[in-house]
Protein backbone atom coordinates (compact mmCIF):
# COMPACT_ATOMS: atom_id res chain seq x y z
CA UNK A 1 0.00 0.00 0.00
CA UNK A 2 1.32 3.44 -0.92
CA UNK A 3 0.45 6.51 1.19
CA UNK A 4 0.91 10.10 0.02
CA UNK A 5 2.76 12.55 2.25
CA UNK A 6 1.09 15.96 2.12
CA UNK A 7 2.76 19.16 3.31
CA UNK A 8 1.07 22.04 5.13
CA UNK A 9 0.20 23.70 1.85
CA UNK A 10 -1.76 20.61 0.82
CA UNK A 11 0.64 19.49 -1.90
CA UNK A 12 1.70 15.88 -2.24
CA UNK A 13 5.49 15.70 -2.20
CA UNK A 14 6.35 12.02 -1.56
CA UNK A 15 4.99 8.51 -1.22
CA UNK A 16 5.60 6.11 1.65
CA UNK A 17 5.06 2.38 1.54
CA UNK A 18 2.97 0.91 4.37
CA UNK A 19 2.10 -2.69 5.16
CA UNK A 20 -1.44 -3.94 4.71
CA UNK A 21 -1.13 -5.75 8.06
CA UNK A 22 -1.32 -2.38 9.82
CA UNK A 23 -3.21 -0.07 7.47
CA UNK A 24 -5.31 -2.57 5.53
CA UNK A 25 -7.77 -3.19 8.35
CA UNK A 26 -11.35 -2.03 8.70
CA UNK A 27 -12.15 0.95 10.92
CA UNK A 28 -13.02 -0.16 14.48
CA UNK A 29 -15.08 2.65 16.03
CA UNK A 30 -15.34 1.08 19.49
CA UNK A 31 -11.56 0.65 19.71
CA UNK A 32 -10.98 4.29 18.75
CA UNK A 33 -13.52 5.36 21.38
CA UNK A 34 -11.71 3.35 24.07
CA UNK A 35 -8.33 4.81 23.15
CA UNK A 36 -9.56 8.42 23.03
CA UNK A 37 -11.49 8.03 26.31
CA UNK A 38 -8.42 6.57 28.05
CA UNK A 39 -6.21 9.35 26.65
CA UNK A 40 -8.57 12.06 27.88
CA UNK A 41 -8.98 10.43 31.31
CA UNK A 42 -5.21 10.19 31.69
CA UNK A 43 -4.95 13.87 30.77
CA UNK A 44 -7.25 14.77 33.63
CA UNK A 45 -5.09 12.69 35.99
CA UNK A 46 -1.90 14.32 34.73
CA UNK A 47 -0.52 11.12 33.19
CA UNK A 48 -1.10 11.91 29.51
CA UNK A 49 1.59 10.45 27.28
Amino acid sequence: MELKLIDQAGKSNANVSATDAVFGREFNESLIHQVVTAYMANGRRGTRA
